[in-house]
């Protein structure tokens, strides 16, 4: 099951629209994994179309979690919206949370530099 979450991982719900056959996960060993799924707008109950709950939630930035794979994932780019002629569909594209890494950028860091600055130092001379 892929749920719909907030972006400090807190869980609101799960997908009830979701279209189990689009699915795909893509586990990459030396990189992001990548989830695709699609979601229907409405379902059917009684006979009576009613909008799926989050559908208006799913957003670039929001997180999902799944938890067969407990794995989390981030909605890294705009869901596309199509029409199938009867329903509205919305097409995402999630990647493992370490998608988050690639804008931080590290500056300043010394690692077996020798310096009195370098991590191997600090952490050994720590009292010093």
């Amino acid at each position: 099951m892929i749920y719909l979450c907030k972006t400090d991982g807190e869980i609101l719900g799960a997908l009830p629209g979701l279209k189990k056959d689009t699915a795909q996960l893509t586990k990459n060993i030396t990189d992001l994994w990548e989830l695709t799924f699609d979601v229907n707008r409405y379902e059917n109950d009684n006979n009576t179309l009613v909008q799926t709950d989050y559908y208006d939630s799913i957003d670039e930035k929001m997180w999902l979690y799944q938890d067969d794979e407990n794995v989390y994932y981030i909605i890294d780019s705009e869901p596309t919206t199509s029409l199938d002629g009867k329903q509205e569909i919305k097409s995402i594209t999630a990647h493992s949370c370490e998608v988050e890494l690639n804008k931080k950028f590290l500056s300043n860091l010394k690692v077996n530099m020798g310096t009195k600055d370098s991590l191997e130092y600090l952490a050994v001379h720590k009292d010093e």
